[in-house]
């Protein structure tokens, strides 16, 4: 794969893996243009200093809302999407936004946590990770979430 100019060796690692996991034509291009469009040459700069992990998440979101069924699904009302209504999504965004806001306010959280604070971020931190993993391996797979339904989703709501 031709990579573009900076591009962070966490995420050309992602790259090259992504190139045989994913069968849709649609992914791989995707894929292509984030790895070798020189458009993104100006984003790979802005966060080389990321660590790995935060890199891989920036390259998994971008992967994820570059393509064309999740930005038919963010058309919708919230009421009628298919992805970002599923239970993964849901859960990781809720518990990612619970740990954040005990980091945010730790001493009035230790205050009525029945246990200690430190305790539970971790475990927070996980859970929406895996949560995450899942629903991007669900969106991800042929047979998961990008069979078309958000397409014909989106059909039925005249968009």
């Amino acid at each position: 794969m031709k990579f573009c100019k900076n591009v962070p060796l966490a995420a050309k690692r992602m790259f090259a893996g992504f190139e045989s996991q994913f069968s849709v034509a649609e992914i791989k291009r995707i894929v292509t243009a984030l790895a070798s469009d020189e458009r993104m040459e100006t984003v790979w700069p802005a966060i080389q200093n990321w660590n790995d992990s935060q890199i891989e998440h920036f390259v998994r979101l971008a992967l994820l809302f570059a393509d064309p069924n999740i930005l038919t699904d963010l058309t919708l009302p919230p009421e009628q999407r298919l992805y970002l209504s599923k239970g993964p999504y849901s859960l990781q965004i809720t518990a990612e936004q619970f740990a954040e806001a005990i980091e945010a306010n730790r001493a009035e959280a230790a205050m009525f946590w029945p246990g200690i604070v430190e305790d539970i971020l971790p475990k927070l931190h996980a859970f929406s990770k895996q949560q995450y993993d899942y629903g991007f391996g669900l969106w991800s797979s042929p047979t998961g979430l990008r069979s078309g339904t958000i397409a014909v989703r989106a059909e039925e709501s005249n968009l």
